[in-house]
């Protein structure tokens, strides 16, 4: 298997990835505080607009409250109408509107008022009683003489009675019905305390008995528009004229002055003018409208629109509002959520019953802002905030497409994206640019190790690579023999380093055991790399054979643990100790005809039981504190390597036997240092109790014995080990046949595997390159 060029050179190409991920990092986090700076933008810029609205609109109130006021205090006029509310309270019936027609004020107060009220914008005015009932009227025919208020006006003016000053009475669209107070309802057979619905047909005046001339005469009025004057062509959804005159789509508004006595100052009644309200309140409305869809609307308590929308002619396709000329959203479209079919062109129901969030938080005397997208009263997702103006007992809200108030943010979203695009573009160029460059200059160093010659050894292509070296797998020139060589590079040829990689292969040449891995040869290569050779192994570590094959059998385990006995007790008795004794340095291959032989690898981190060189031992065993294995390290190499001895190896090679029975280390853990506690201070599991089927109790008790915390209680010697091991009943239960039907049926596997790879000798380069690693707590985290 080749090795992975990241984990020698990985800055090579993650340096430009980091900066790619540091620059994505940068950019969310700068867009998120553009985003969130556009919102609170929005959020400022949509408020002053909806201020501003405000602020034109009380103005225009309080001018036209004024104006009312001053008519109504003319001395002309309230002389005149003082006159008419003392007449009227006279007559027999308040909605007599004969006795009412007869008086001689009538025609003076009309009179008096029509020379002044087309200059202030007015169209009419009525003198209205303390009982709400109209005593005086300036209109055509004065066809609202007798009648009572609209209920909705009543409670205004009923504030003028009680205050004694000018009141605005909100958009309102007047019925074609009227109620007086004895219950008497003229031209209705239905409820009398219900007014008529906005598009109900009604009565006309003729049908009360009216005046037809004079109704004639107001359908021809000037000031009104071609299709508010009358219903000429039928259509039985548009409104009907009232007492004859047209009801303007956008209904009527009124300012309601105090009519006093002249000696005692009681209100004896007030002057309400009617005027169009598309003339100054709709249109203070209309002025500061943001962008295409931002528009500012007027609401009453029920939620019913008294403004018009900007989007009349969209809401008369959607069907939401009679489709007529003249017919407006104004009075006669309820703020309701509503959604869209799925092409957007038509609403998918008449809405629901829960009114738009503006107008239900600002019913609410709540002013707000909302600028996450909600349902409007067109089914768009729209940006808004909102008022109520108590004063005047409606609401105000400016309204925004959420597309159209977050597009600039929508552009800044795609130059993010694409900056980011590009950028990470490049710098997945660069690391892949930087990774190519990797590979070739390895291609090329190993192309150059296999055109040279080390020694009478020519390298054929690398099988591994680890902590201390890469391996190469090469053949002598003369004797052909397939070998194994390691080589220190350059780059990792510190002198410690070069000292731990000679003493290497210095002790582990000395051992001639035939369970010890094999040392032919070593030396430098011409660029001055150090290297050396060793026999070429088939087959899988006993990390691998558990990963890939489970918990083996305790005949097998036995046997196993016997062989790297042998392997040890030639060390010891040398005085070396292995001190890294693990899985992965422990190689099972098919040799010389023996299934399933034992090699003892990896004497990297050897060290004699004494030694007068205390330098060289201080250095080495730092080195081991830094790089140890703590899964299977004895407890007193943890808290002082340098009293650990070949008892150390013995506790080493148990969790060895523990981790082949079981399938499982004796200590696991979250991190490196868990495990170190765990070692120094948890007792050593039972092998049995985690496979009771497999693991018999003298194999348990031998196992517990070799696991002792106190060096002391352990086993003496490998030998004194093994003696133990092969007594066991166990012992023979692995037999050759067993061994040698195991092994052809691994390499069919392995040929098998290994048919479409170009290297052939991956599942052995694993192997050797987890057998020449130095151990380290890198290391540690993969056994």
């Amino acid at each position: 298997m080749s090795a992975n060029p990241t984990q020698s050179s990985w800055w090579k190409w993650g340096i430009p990835l980091g900066i790619l991920v540091l620059i994505a990092v940068v950019g969310v986090w700068a867009h998120l505080q553009v985003e969130k700076a556009i919102q609170t933008r929005l959020a400022t810029e949509l408020k002053s607009t909806l201020d501003a609205n405000v602020t034109a609109l009380e103005i225009w109130m309080q001018t036209e409250s004024k104006l009312a006021q001053a008519l109504s205090q003319n001395p002309e006029i309230a002389t005149i109408a003082r006159s008419l509310l003392r007449k009227s309270a006279e007559a027999e019936k308040e909605s007599d509107r004969q006795f009412l027609m007869s008086l001689e004020e009538q025609q003076a107060l009309s009179q008096a008022l029509n020379r002044q009220l087309p200059d202030l914008g007015f169209w009419f005015a009525q003198l209205v009683n303390t009982n709400s009932f109209i005593v005086g009227d300036t209109g055509p025919g004065r066809f609202k003489l007798g009648q009572s208020l609209e209920t909705s006006q009543e409670a205004e003016f009923t504030k003028v009675f009680n205050s004694g000053e000018p009141v605005i009475v909100p958009p309102f669209r007047p019925t074609a019905n009227r109620r007086n107070r004895r219950g008497f309802n003229r031209g209705s057979t239905g409820d009398t305390n219900r007014p008529a619905p906005p598009f109900r047909r009604g009565p006309t005046l003729t049908q009360e008995g009216g005046d037809r001339s004079a109704v004639e005469g107001f359908r021809t009025q000037p000031n009104l528009p071609p299709s508010d004057r009358g219903n000429p062509d039928g259509d039985p959804n548009r409104p009907q004229a009232f007492g004859g005159s047209p009801v303007m789509q956008s209904g009527f508004m009124q300012v309601a002055a105090p009519i006093r006595d002249e000696n005692s100052g009681a209100v004896l009644g007030a002057l309400g003018f009617v005027f169009n309200p598309e003339t100054a309140f709709t249109r203070i409305l209309t002025v500061s409208r943001r962008g295409e869809s931002g528009e500012t609307i007027a609401f009453d308590m029920q939620g019913l629109m008294i403004s018009k929308s900007r989007w009349d002619d969209d809401l008369k396709a959607m069907g939401l509002i009679p489709n007529y000329p003249g017919a407006s959203s104004a009075l006669s479209l309820e703020l309701t959520e509503r959604k869209r079919t799925s092409d957007g062109n038509s609403i998918l129901s008449e809405g629901t019953a829960e009114l738009i969030l503006p107008v239900r938080e600002a019913i609410q005397n709540k002013e707000g802002a909302s600028i996450q997208p909600f349902l409007d009263y067109r089914g768009k997702q729209a940006v808004g905030v909102w008022k109520w103006l108590p004063n005047y007992q409606f609401g105000l809200a400016l309204l925004m497409d959420a597309d159209e108030a977050y597009r600039p943010l929508q552009i800044l979203r795609y130059i993010f994206l694409t900056l980011i695009l590009v950028v990470a573009l490049f710098g997945l160029g660069v690391a892949f640019l930087s990774y190519l460059g990797f590979l070739w200059r390895q291609r090329a160093g190993e192309a150059e190790l296999a055109a040279i010659k080390l020694g009478q050894y020519t390298l054929d292509h690398k099988i591994g690579e680890g902590g201390m070296g890469v391996v190469y797998k090469a053949h002598h020139a003369l004797l052909r023999r397939e070998t194994a060589i390691k080589i220190l590079p350059i780059d990792k040829a510190d002198p410690t380093m070069i000292r731990m990689f000679e003493r290497e292969v210095q002790m582990t040449c000395r051992l001639q055991h035939p369970n010890t891995i094999q040392v032919y040869d070593y030396g430098r290569a011409p660029d001055g790399s150090f290297y050396y050779a060793m026999e070429y192994l088939e087959g899988l570590n006993l990390k691998d054979l558990v990963e890939k094959y489970g918990a083996q059998s305790e005949s097998r385990t036995i046997q196993i643990m016997s062989q790297v006995c042998d392997s040890l007790k030639e060390a010891h008795q040398m005085g070396l100790i292995h001190r890294d004794i693990k899985p992965a340095n422990i190689f099972l291959c098919s040799r010389g005809g023996l299934a399933d032989f034992v090699k003892t690898l990896d004497f990297g981190l050897v060290k004699p039981i004494t030694s007068t060189n205390e330098e060289s031992l201080k250095e080495e065993t730092l080195a081991l504190s830094i790089t140890g294995t703590p899964m299977y390290m004895p407890p007193e190499a943890l808290e002082n390597p340098q009293s650990v001895d070949e008892r150390g190896d013995i506790y080493s090679l148990a969790a060895v036997g523990f981790y082949l029975l079981t399938g499982r280390s004796i200590f696991e853990g979250g991190n490196v240092m868990e495990v170190c506690r765990k070692q120094l201070t948890e007792p050593v599991p039972s092998a049995r109790a985690l496979s009771p089927d497999t693991v018999s109790e003298a194999m348990d008790r031998i196992l517990q014995g070799a696991l002792s915390k106190r060096p002391a209680d352990r086993p003496a010697s490998v030998c004194d080990l093994k003696s133990q091991l092969v007594n066991l009943p166990s012992w023979n239960e692995w037999s050759e046949t067993q061994k040698q039907d195991w092994w052809t049926a691994w390499k069919k596997e392995k040929t098998l595997t290994l048919q479409n790879s170009l290297n052939v000798t991956s599942t052995q380069a694993t192997s050797l390159a987890e057998a020449t690693l130095v151990v380290d707590l890198s290391s540690a985290s993969r056994v």
